[in-house]
């Protein structure tokens, strides 16, 4: 788990979205810089970082080019050498100075968000109580992708609830995703109730915050068998996924279903209803270079309800799956589809 972690924090610095450019050094532009580490012998730059305060490795963070231009695609040796000596001393910087730093505006965004995740795999195995005390004193202040992480690393409790809704309501949408999914792990029925709202006005509503609804409205009822709405959320999932076909919503309409059709506790109605309505939904996902999971799940809905005209695309999918019983699964049901038992899809759903 901690190799993950360090490997996530890695990641970051060639995935992470940036935004804004502010900016101070605390190395004179004629000192060190990472593009001149990058073209040191890799013994010599990591030597060289070795001997620069903590003060200093931040400096060269934030004057680094590809972090100044918003494009870590142009990251170099340089930046991935002074990273990798933060991690190494990620013990002797303590929580207080590190976190100063993370609020500090004067740092670029970039260079927070790494220090922010340099913080959580410091305190990977100790409650992060900080960062909830962080998003009440200065959650005002902190760009929106520093608050993700502090939502996403933080522990909350019920006591949180309105702080969590609050999230819900921001106007960045990738943070309300956030506060929602966060919030059903503190209290499901309670995110439950919230998605609801966003349901009921989905024309209004940011796709992300959809998204979010959808996914806790799904937990909700294979957590919640004998709660009532299903046939209803699953019939809302397909109107939103028809209404909005070039948008990423269709992959969340089909997690929705994903998750009701994958229940064991859902009717063999209902479950006939949602693959027979996500028709289209089912037919993309094969289009779009399908994971071995998602040819899995497809051959799962073709099981409950075999519908002839996705033979050929499920046919071919299978060519890519590497599992035997998958593809034992798989070909049995092609045959199926082909066959006396095989349903044409309905035309209603077909667009």
């Amino acid at each position: 788990m901690k190799q993950r972690k360090r490997r996530i924090w890695f990641c970051s610095l060639a995935a992470v979205i940036l935004v804004g450019v502010s900016a101070v050094g605390v190395l004179h532009a004629s000192a060190l810089t990472t593009e001149k580490l990058s073209g040191m012998e890799e013994t010599s730059r990591i030597s060289r970082v070795e001997k620069l305060s903590t003060q200093q490795l931040i400096g060269l963070l934030n004057g680094d080019k590809s972090v100044r231009a918003n494009d870590l695609s142009m990251a170099n040796e340089g930046l991935y050498t002074v990273a990798a000596q933060l991690l190494e001393r990620k013990d002797s910087i303590s929580n207080t100075e590190l976190l100063g730093q993370i609020t500090d505006p004067s740092n670029q965004i970039q260079t927070r968000s790494i220090l922010m995740d340099l913080y959580a795999i410091k305190n990977e195995n100790t409650p992060k109580a900080e960062l909830k005390e962080l998003l009440v004193s200065q959650g005002g202040q902190l760009p929106a992708e520093l608050k993700v992480k502090a939502i996403t690393d933080a522990v909350f409790t019920e006591e949180d609830i309105p702080l969590l809704k609050s999230y819900v309501e921001e106007e960045d949408e990738i943070v309300a995703f956030h506060g929602l999914k966060k919030l059903s792990t503190v209290n499901l029925s309670e995110a439950a109730a919230v998605s609801n709202g966003i349901l009921s006005t989905y024309p209004v509503q940011p796709s992300q915050k959809i998204s979010a609804a959808q996914k806790v409205k799904s937990k909700f009822y294979v957590n919640n068998p004998n709660a009532s709405g299903k046939k209803e959320f699953i019939a809302l999932c397909v109107q939103i996924a028809e209404e909005n076909p070039q948008d990423t919503i269709l992959r969340d309409s089909y997690s929705a279903v994903e998750a009701s059709v994958n229940s064991p506790v859902l009717d063999r109605i209902s479950k006939v209803a949602a693959v027979n309505e996500n028709f289209m939904t089912l037919w993309d996902v094969l289009k779009e270079s399908p994971s071995e999971q998602d040819i899995a799940f497809v051959i799962t809905c073709m099981e409950i309800h075999p519908i002839k005209d996705l033979a050929d695309d499920l046919e071919r999918a299978l060519e890519t799956v590497k599992d035997r019983a998958v593809q034992s699964r798989g070909h049995a049901v092609v045959e199926k589809m082909r066959g006396p038992e095989g349903i044409e899809a309905n035309d209603k759903w077909v667009s």
